[in-house]
């Protein structure tokens, strides 16, 4: 780790890491291939390696941080527990188009479930932007919940006469028995300190003939290979515990007792920003100029999601995948 990127946290205290095997596989040795701090909240004074499994592939953080000390990883301005319009890096403009790409996206659910009265869990739902999107663009029969730890608003059985959000984690939530037919979880598996039991808890709430389809970032694209090093925004350090390939997603889904059915690749500009931002960060320090570079920047996704573009056109894995899995037959 330079000393450039641990300046950056220099005045934050460190808190106490643990040492884990890989949490896809639990066999596999790890060799570090990326090291960094935490470039977007500076939460605490640590810095954090990302491993690659020798024997599935995933990468995985460890040492890492404690389910204790998420209070102060996942700080009160998390972007996700914050309210879109309430966040200091909103653009409405920004919105409107992510808006109408998870209207297009929202048809990959219809085709799933159809227009008959469907039961459908988002799981790191936040305020329930996606539930809100859902509601307005899916069918009207679908019966929406979602359930969240970090909105500090939601309640259990909390409704907006829409959907319902129940606070909580997900791994030890008691749904009393409620199944579903499909579980949505976008950009949250990569979270979870024990991704197996997250799926096998997934498996356990699908219904009959149930869908899970997750959203995740994707090791294998140009993006990552370009800033593994340290600056690659992917890493999110130190709130990804885990992260995968197609391959090796297929591996943690096999161990929780799912098959993969289908896995695309979507545009991803936002890891792009970060990844530049990062690096600025690490070669400048904090600055006036940092400000300016953050995930909503219109500018800035305009100008790299060409290269996204070019990517798909190429037929190259972009850096976000959405993986549709199944129960084994």
């Amino acid at each position: 780790m330079s000393a450039e990127a641990v300046g950056l946290v220099a005045d934050r205290k460190s808190i106490p890491l643990e040492e884990v095997p890989c949490p896809c596989c639990s066999q596999g040795r790890g060799v570090e291939v990326g090291r960094g701090v935490d470039y977007e909240y500076f939460s605490c004074g640590n810095s954090f390696s990302f491993k690659r499994c020798s024997r599935c592939g995933a990468m995985y953080l460890s040492p890492r941080p404690m389910p204790s000390h998420f209070g102060i990883i996942y700080p009160h301005n998390y972007y996700s527990h914050v309210p879109e319009a309430d966040s200091k890096s909103y653009s409405g403009f920004v919105q409107f188009l992510w808006d109408m790409i998870e209207r297009r996206r929202i048809t990959l659910f219809v085709n799933i479930l159809g227009d008959s009265p469907k039961k459908i869990l988002d799981v790191g739902c936040g305020h329930g932007r996606l539930l809100r999107l859902l509601r307005r663009f899916g069918s009207k029969s679908w019966r929406l919940a979602g359930v969240e730890f970090g909105v500090p608003d939601a309640q259990p059985g909390k409704s907006d006469s829409s959907f319902t959000i129940h606070k909580g984690f997900f791994e030890t939530y008691d749904f009393q028995g409620d199944r579903f037919d499909l579980i949505v979880a976008q950009q949250v598996i990569e979270h979870a300190v024990d991704p197996v039991r997250m799926l096998k808890k997934m498996a356990l709430l699908l219904g009959e003939g149930g869908t899970i389809v997750l959203d995740t970032p994707n090791t294998a694209s140009l993006d990552c290979w370009l800033f593994q090093k340290s600056c690659w925004g992917g890493y999110h350090f130190p709130r990804h515990m885990c992260l995968f390939s197609s391959n090796s997603i297929a591996v943690l889904s096999k161990a929780a007792g799912l098959r993969v059915v289908e896995t695309t690749y979507m545009l991803s500009p936002v890891f792009w920003v970060l990844s530049v931002r990062n690096l600025l960060l690490r070669l400048l320090g904090k600055n006036r100029l940092i400000d300016k570079i953050y995930y909503q920047n219109p500018f800035l996704l305009l100008f790299f999601s060409p290269f996204e573009v070019l990517l798909r056109v190429l037929r190259l894995p972009s850096s976000n995948m959405r993986v549709v899995l199944r129960k084994e037959a």
